[in-house]
């Protein structure tokens, strides 16, 4: 097989865009830490990565309607000609031919529809998103190898688009953050984070929480997408950070026991690789790309339960388990599998075939 030198990925590079952000930066610097020229191409609020050797090569703030997102692609698309690099890698959207493209999501705004038919507000929304569908799937049948990041989004590729992709590979963290565990807390320190929306499931499972309860604590982060959403459960608004810098959410995880993602919809879930970096226990539902991962469902750490109110159920039973600092030893011991480093040398492979 052969190899090639230069790479390049397309995606998002926001600051407050966390995880398909932390997706590009995390594994192009895992690339460029085995010494390829990797170059991305992006939209966002960030034009300069932490890994000296990345290349970010930005087109603007994140596009806000289909006419600006079409002039993204066709402006990656003459940047790419220019460039001439080995491999292309899309790991967003992108309706035009690479090499081998990443299937993050497929079906957000369908999603959507179910979960807010009875009271939805964001038609423009919706429109737009189905067309960034469309355009994904174009783009992955002018693809020569599609990899799914999860599971969950294999499934959906089948469903919604009648096409499977040619292999799953997980998506990563970055080794740097991985903090061994310390010794519980009393009460338990419970972490729920991410933005809150009806698809993330967080008014669901608080509703079977106690906010006063004294066998556990909880911390709420992440910037209010439902304003209508959220004001269902007032009496936790005391306990919600809003959105955090990177640097004070990792700092929650460290001081975190267990971790609850209680999601309706979630195609992998970047913030479950993040609590078992940080040995938390995890929570999540079955929806989650994370939890139908065969490495997930066999540790003793990870609790998969169907919905949100019977997360809170798990999540009120661990906060009185003995045997919780064993748990959070296995994740810890988990995570060491899910680094970038790991998922790299997935991708390479696929790249010395394909060149």
């Amino acid at each position: 097989m052969s190899e090639p030198e230069s790479i390049a990925l397309t995606g998002t590079f926001n600051t407050a865009d966390t995880g398909p952000s932390r997706v590009l930066e995390g594994f192009s610097g895992a690339l460029a830490d085995v010494g390829y020229d990797v170059y991305a191409f992006t939209h966002g609020d960030r034009d300069s990565h932490p890994h000296p050797s990345v290349s970010v090569r930005a087109f603007s703030e994140t596009p806000n309607s289909i006419r600006d997102f079409i002039s993204y692609f066709r402006w990656v698309r003459t940047r790419v000609r220019e460039l001439d690099p080995d491999i292309l890698h899309p790991l967003e959207e992108y309706p035009f031919p690479s090499s081998i493209r990443t299937v993050q999501w497929t079906s957000d705004s369908y999603e959507r529809w179910r979960l807010c038919r009875d009271d939805f507000r964001g038609y423009g929304y919706f429109a737009g998103d189905l067309v960034l569908n469309l355009a994904n799937r174009i783009g992955a049948t002018l693809t020569d190898t599609v990899v799914a990041s999860s599971p969950e989004t294999a499934k959906q590729m089948r469903s919604y688009w009648r096409l499977s992709p040619d292999t799953t590979i997980p998506l990563g963290i970055d080794r740097e953050i991985r903090t061994p565990p310390s010794e519980p807390s009393n009460p338990a320190r419970i972490l729920l984070p991410g933005r809150i929306t009806p698809k993330k499931g967080q008014v669901e499972f608080l509703s079977e929480l106690d906010p006063d309860s004294s066998e556990y604590s909880v911390d709420i982060v992440g910037g209010v997408s439902d304003e209508t959403y959220w004001e269902r459960v007032p009496e936790w608004h005391a306990n919600h950070h809003g959105f955090v810098s990177r640097d004070a959410l990792l700092e929650l995880y460290r001081n975190a026991d267990i971790v609850a993602i209680p999601a309706v919809h979630e195609n992998f879930s970047m913030t479950a690789l993040e609590a078992i970096a940080h040995g938390c226990v995890v929570v999540i539902t079955s929806r989650c790309g994370f939890a139908q991962l065969p490495e997930a469902r066999s540790s003793e750490g990870v609790h998969v339960t169907r919905e949100a109110s019977t997360a809170a159920t798990k999540t009120e039973e661990l906060a009185r388990e003995a045997i919780l600092n064993r748990m959070m030893e296995t994740t810890y011991s988990l995570s060491e599998r899910f680094t970038w480093g790991q998922a790299a040398k997935n991708y390479i492979r696929i790249y010395k075939e394909y060149f």
